[in-house]
């Protein structure tokens, strides 16, 4: 008999039908692995869960890296912030599974983000990783560089191949020595005409939390684990009173990342921040259990994927 996990395919929208893009793919797998997680070794349904999702993920496959859709055509644009997440999620599927076939879908991925460094050596601050393969757009990002740094060091710890934490280093120092803003929090990237686009975004500032956590375990430099104390609690006491206002997918990932740290150290204000989170967000859950943007909108799946992280999260 069939799994009924066989093959999922994910939807951008319900009731539409379109099939995932690669953003929405990531998270819905992150959530499928955040259940397993949570379930422990015997929920066995959910690891099946997981593992038709890491199937589904390859049909994205272009070659050389993840495209933006399913069968990408050759030569079509590919975004190097989309490849992050899945590698990301390839890291935390080997953690989960102990299938080395993932590490090197991870590694594969890490070669193709790196292939995207701006080795230019001209403009404002170069360096960085672009945000897309698209020759006309030379934007560079905190959220393509900075988890691209996170996935290097998860391949170092896994590894010990110096590459990826040379590389890693790299990345991390160039976020901080070019977005990194008086406040003590991570604009949002450096734009094709060299202008700071000054927007601060949770999930920004958790992966370089995070990054700087993963950092400090591969090399103990309690500098990076100090400033990603400093970045926590500054960001904390930023989104406070803001988190209704970004997508609840990059607030989750910001959850996620700071327990990172606080694996590390204590974080005052995590736990209550995640259960405040979780209950003003299950205002927007429908009757049929989906949570919505707008009552009257279609459900995404980002959003069913970042409550599940949520939810996972939530202390006891």
């Amino acid at each position: 008999m069939a799994s009924r996990f066989a093959a999922p395919l994910f939807r951008e929208e319900y009731p539409a039908q379109s099939p995932a893009t690669a953003w929405p793919l990531s998270q819905a797998v992150a959530a499928q692995i955040a259940a397993a997680r949570l379930l422990g070794p015997a929920a066995r349904r959910y690891r099946s869960a997981v593992r038709a999702g890491l199937d589904r993920i390859g049909e994205y496959w272009s070659g050389a890296g993840y495209g933006f859709t399913p069968h990408p055509a050759p030569g079509s644009t590919r975004y190097f912030d989309d490849n992050d997440w899945l590698g990301l999620d390839f890291v935390a599927a080997y953690e989960l599974l102990g299938d080395p076939a993932l590490l090197r879908k991870a590694e594969q991925v890490f070669a193709f983000v790196s292939s995207g460094w701006d080795a230019s050596g001209t403009g404002r601050c170069s360096g960085g990783v672009f945000w897309t393969t698209d020759p006309a757009d030379r934007d560079r990002n905190t959220v393509s560089t900075a988890n691209a740094a996170l996935l290097g060091l998860e391949l170092y710890l896994h590894t010990r191949s110096p590459g990826y934490l040379e590389a890693a280093r790299r990345m991390y120092g160039w976020v901080n020595r070019c977005l990194l803003g008086a406040d003590g929090l991570y604009a949002d990237r450096i734009m094709s005409n060299g202008r700071i686009e000054p927007t601060r975004w949770s999930y920004n500032q958790g992966a370089m939390v995070a990054a700087g956590v993963l950092l400090y375990r591969a090399t103990g430099d309690g500098g990076a684990l100090e400033l990603a104390g400093r970045t926590a609690l500054r960001a904390l006491a930023y989104f406070s009173p803001r988190y209704a206002t970004e997508p609840p997918e990059f607030v989750a990932i910001f959850f996620r990342d700071l327990a990172v740290l606080a694996d590390e150290r204590p974080l005052p204000g995590l736990s209550a921040a995640i259960a405040g989170y979780a209950a003003l967000r299950r205002a927007a859950r429908g009757p049929d259990g989906l949570y919505r943007l707008r009552a009257d909108g279609p459900a995404r799946l980002l959003e069913q994927a970042a409550m599940t992280q949520i939810d996972a999260q939530l202390p006891g």
